[in-house]
């Protein structure tokens, strides 16, 4: 069967397309999957990576710009619909599943017109723009938490079913501890990984280096993972603290890093935002985790992906504000300083995981396209 598979702009739509693209690999040994995503967004490069087939078109944002950006944006989406619709007759899919961002639209669209059952992937207790749109013509909606439900039209809900966020296996299977290697990290060290996904997060980084200075907890380090953007002023700050852990200090730092399982590996401990599909890594592996909602996303809707895992225990909640490098300090050193509590988190965490989401999408897309090509 032919799967065509988009979602691009941020890690957050672009991860769980290829943990399905992975799954459908195992449910359908005869699956030929076709990533359709934006030339310059971050899918360009990261998945061809993973060696599989990349398309691309344009496409641009609509809601929230100014009227000159929407404008342009609405002429990128049109243009973007053209070249979906060559990409879709050319590749004749039988079903395809659209993750979110921008390049999905045009995409799930020109697939709907052409009589190819369509899914879309729900990562956040919040749905984005482009799945509320494309829900009242998907076949199928999945979502990653039970609440997402209501906020899609009537419609839509008859449709949707809870499988979670499709994460990739490597996520889960990766041993405890294999990541010291791959970081430096002397065996024994307890580490708190901190990231703010795949652009970065200014005030949780540069919070977490303040944090790290003052830290007077025994054999711990902190890998920081900064962002491309954020990585040259935090190098510049770890370099004249005396911090860096290459230097006997408790800090090191990565601009980016492609390899989260190795990470996640050697945490006992994550400071990051709250994601919807960082919130289900976090859940799938069992991590205990301080989770900082970002204030500038559309809908706030990292607020209501905090809150499933914070009401499960397994996280806790830290909000921006002119006290968050105290506040942050004030948990870590709470959390860090009683690891019964941390346990106790990270099984309450893992209790609301869903790690088979990918296996389970993947199956559900393999019925639909079965369907379709008889």
């Amino acid at each position: 069967m032919r799967y065509l598979i988009s979602g691009g702009g941020t890690g957050g739509h672009i991860y769980p397309a290829l943990a399905v693209c992975e799954a459908l690999n195992e449910v359908d040994e005869n699956s030929e999957v076709l990533y359709v995503g934006t030339r310059n967004g971050l899918e360009s490069r990261i998945v061809p990576a993973y060696g599989i087939r990349l398309a691309t078109i344009q496409s641009g944002g609509i809601a929230g710009k100014s009227p000159i950006k929407a404008l342009k944006g609405a002429m990128a989406a049109t243009k973007g619909f053209v070249e979906s619709t060559k990409t879709v007759r050319s590749f004749r899919p039988d079903a395809a599943l659209g993750t979110g961002g921008y390049v999905s639209g045009p995409v799930m669209l020109a697939c709907w017109l052409a009589g190819v059952p369509i899914g879309i992937q729900e990562q956040n207790a919040m749905p984005g723009m482009t799945n509320r749109i494309l829900s009242r013509i998907a076949n199928r909606v999945f979502l990653a938490f039970p609440g997402s439900k209501r906020c899609f039209p009537t419609g839509a809900t008859r449709k949707a079913v809870v499988l979670g966020n499709p994460i990739r296996r490597s996520i889960v299977t990766t041993p405890k501890g294999a990541g010291y290697w791959a970081f430096g990290i002397e065996p024994g060290w307890r580490t708190v990984v901190v990231f703010g996904g795949s652009r970065g997060a200014e005030p949780l980084v540069f919070g977490a280096l303040d944090v790290a200075k003052e830290s007077r907890q025994r054999r711990v380090v902190f890998l920081v993972i900064t962002g491309n953007a954020s990585f040259e002023r935090a190098r510049a700050i770890v370099e004249t603290s005396g911090i860096s852990y290459d230097q006997g200090g408790n800090v090191i730092l990565r601009p980016y890093v492609e390899e989260m399982h190795l990470a996640y590996s050697v945490a006992e401990l994550v400071v990051a935002r709250a994601g919807g599909l960082t919130v289900s890594e976090l859940a799938a592996r069992g991590i205990p985790s301080v989770l900082v909602p970002s204030p500038y996303v559309a809908g706030r809707h990292q607020e209501h992906n905090a809150a499933v895992l914070a009401e499960s225990g397994g996280a806790v909640v830290v909000h921006e504000g002119k006290q968050f490098v105290v506040q942050l300090k004030r948990v870590l050193d709470d959390l860090l300083g009683d690891a019964e509590k941390l346990k106790q988190m990270g099984e309450r965490a893992k209790r609301v995981g869903k790690p088979d989401a990918a296996r389970d999408i993947a199956c559900q897309l393999y019925e639909m396209a079965r369907r379709s090509h008889r």
